[in-house]
């Protein structure tokens, strides 16, 4: 998930970076847990009850990419990129829907 998440950030915000500037944690969750600033409420209450959230943080910057996959099957459902503690960017594949039909929104940085 490092390259993904490397990726995002490259293409969120024009700069390359290195393994070693990132750091990482997951957390088994529930969807109640969640923060809606940061995963939009539409998309929690779509969420299975459990999630597993994996996060890496940028540490040159106030910046980190989330991926909220199911706690059972490790099936990627949400990615998101955050800057300064706002949802810039998010993926999201709807649960039982093997299409590629996904929702993306890009938010305006200030």
């Amino acid at each position: 998930m490092l390259v993904e998440a490397k990726a995002i950030y490259t293409s969120q915000t024009g700069k390359d970076t290195h393994d070693e500037e990132w750091g990482y944690e997951s957390v088994l969750m529930e969807k109640e847990e969640l923060d809606s600033t940061i995963v939009p409420s539409e998309v929690i209450y779509e969420l299975p009850d459990d999630v597993v959230a994996h996060v890496y943080q940028h540490s040159l910057d106030e910046t980190f990419v989330y991926f909220l996959t199911k706690a059972k099957s490790n099936q990627a459902l949400v990615k998101g990129f955050v800057c300064s503690r706002q949802l810039k960017w998010f993926d999201y594949k709807k649960e039982g829907n093997d299409d590629n039909d996904q929702k993306s929104n890009c938010y305006d940085q200030d």
